[in-house]
């Protein structure tokens, strides 16, 4: 009943405080290794928003080329098709390609931050 008592006062008890002390340790070991690991969360942000800012440019891109072609007069509607279409999917093809890299990255560093993690852990 004491135990219960000392709580509501605001006293901790012996398990308690170790637990506190267990949980700021490891917090402060995932501190120290998030600190480690920013220059590469910040690469990866960089990586995305390349990205992202590339494919909306390739879209207002093909929009325009795709206008201009439009009133073209020396390609058949034919070829002006074929060539859009390979232009597209040559592009979504890349788009794909670039994010499939930067997922392996960002998979390959959450490892070894997941490894950095664990161990810190371990010897706390």
């Amino acid at each position: 009943m004491a135990d219960i008592m000392a709580r509501h006062r605001g006293e901790t008890t012996q398990g308690e405080s170790e637990k506190a002390e267990l949980i700021l340790k490891y917090v402060k070991c995932y501190h120290k290794i998030l600190k480690e690991y920013m220059p590469e969360i910040k690469a990866i942000e960089e990586m995305m928003i390349d990205l992202r800012k590339e494919e909306k440019d390739f879209w207002r891109n093909f929009h325009d080329i795709e206008q201009a072609m439009k009133i073209d007069e020396v390609l058949s509607e034919d070829t002006k098709e074929k060539w859009l279409a390979e232009y597209h999917d040559n592009m979504i093809r890349s788009f794909n390609m670039s994010q499939s890299l930067i997922q392996h990255y960002i998979n390959k560093n959450l490892e070894d931050f997941e490894k950095a993690i664990k161990e810190a852990v371990d010897k706390v």
